[in-house]
């Protein structure tokens, strides 16, 4: 390979490359905006739901239910209670969020110090309507509280009698892999997501672009040979990969360090984020950048149009999310070893390592090894159809 020839024609392709506008916002614009500003308004969706939730509680009561228990759940700050005829109707339309079906004999229960039953009706798929349920539960659990000390009381007994061991919970875990558990599951998701889309526009223009144009003939009865001018093209095509992967990662530790999840931004990044942990990183970066720039060089160089290479490389984005989602709910002490040798998933499985904290150095080794096996694979492949482009226009 001449090192001179492809420095040329990349300088050539990266001339032609930034003058289109259309290259930097999907690589870097939309990463660098598009990113915090969902999470922020994820955060603000949230918040104004339960701001909402929080100042109406609207509810209801069965008939016959304890006066001393409607007392109690009127008192929950927010709480109105309304008297619709049917319940579960009213619940479904939003009129009330929850509704409390009680035994309708629990005052005389109350009275003769027996157990009575309390239902709760809500609607799971208003989040809403499980706040109000979750508010309810708790002004009904602490009346019962009262009830239990009430009648302790009477036979002199105390609460902590009828708890004989009490039972704590502590975590082996710090702080920051705490934190780092969210960025485990965000950040993998992220970073494939930004090398599948990142350099997908230029590898569509600088293969596909050109045939439709008419300028890949000049190119090719160029005196430069195709793996000069593949390698030219490969480089650029991982740059703007890479470049949308770092900018994504930048802009979601300032979009999670600017919400209430500080401690899980940049602190945590930082405090995790090793020499080693960064060399680590880049490496499945530019291997993952590298993989994506030979698929989508190779698919540039079957499809006829501009259009056609777009579809073909749609499914490279789904392939993005596969494993970034399989993997989401797993720890990495859960995640088998082969899992370090499979496409794709080798990067995610590394990547939640890296963010919790918890680098093995053979699976690090077996996701490193496999990966290059994949990225040669994929430039071999690419490298191949493009040879074959060359004789059929020549």
């Amino acid at each position: 390979m001449n090192k001179r020839m492809v420095w040329v024609v990349f300088q050539k392709e990266w001339t032609d490359l930034i003058r289109d506008k259309r290259t930097w916002i999907s690589a870097l614009l939309i990463p660098i905006v598009i990113v915090p500003l969902l999470f922020l308004l994820i955060g603000y969706s949230m918040s104004k739901v339960e701001e909402e939730a929080r100042a109406y509680i609207p509810f209801a009561v069965s008939a016959g239910t304890a006066p001393e228990l409607i007392r109690q759940l009127a008192v929950i700050p927010g709480a109105v209670r309304l008297h619709p005829a049917d319940l579960v109707q009213a619940i479904k339309d939003g009129t009330i969020r929850v509704a409390v079906e009680a035994d309708v004999n629990a005052a005389q229960q109350i009275e003769r110090e027996r157990t009575f039953n309390v239902k709760l009706l809500y609607d799971p798929t208003n989040q809403k309507s499980e706040y109000a349920e979750e508010q309810i539960a708790k002004a009904i659990e602490h009346y019962a509280e009262q009830l239990m000390d009430q009648r302790l009381q009477k036979t002199g007994l105390t609460r902590e009698w009828l708890t004989p061991i009490k039972m704590e919970s502590q975590s082996v875990a710090s702080k920051e892999q705490e934190a780092g558990t969210m960025l485990a599951s965000v950040i993998p998701l992220v970073l494939l997501m930004a090398l599948a889309s990142g350099g997908m526009a230029a590898a569509v223009d600088l293969i596909a672009g050109e045939k439709e144009r008419g300028t890949m003939e000049t190119l090719l009865a160029a005196p430069v040979r195709a793996a000069d001018l593949l390698a030219a093209k490969l480089l650029i095509v991982m740059l703007m990969g890479t470049a949308s992967a770092l900018a994504s990662l930048t802009s979601i530790s300032f979009a999670l360090a600017s919400g209430q999840s500080a401690e899980g931004g940049i602190g945590t990044l930082a405090a995790l984020l090793s020499p080693a942990a960064v060399c680590l990183l880049l490496m499945v970066v530019l291997l993952s950048a590298a993989m994506f720039a030979g698929l989508q060089l190779m698919i540039s160089t079957l499809a006829r149009t501009n259009k056609e290479a777009q579809t073909l490389m749609a499914p490279l984005v789904f392939a993005a999310l596969v494993p970034s989602y399989i993997l989401m709910p797993l720890n990495p002490i859960d995640i088998p070893a082969y899992v370090y040798a499979l496409p794709l998933f080798n990067s995610v499985a590394v990547v939640k390592e890296i963010c919790m904290g918890q680098i093995e150095p053979l699976h690090a080794g077996l996701a490193i090894t496999s990966s290059v096996i994949y990225v040669s694979a994929a430039i071999y492949f690419a490298a191949h159809f493009f040879r074959k482009e060359r004789i059929a226009i020549a």
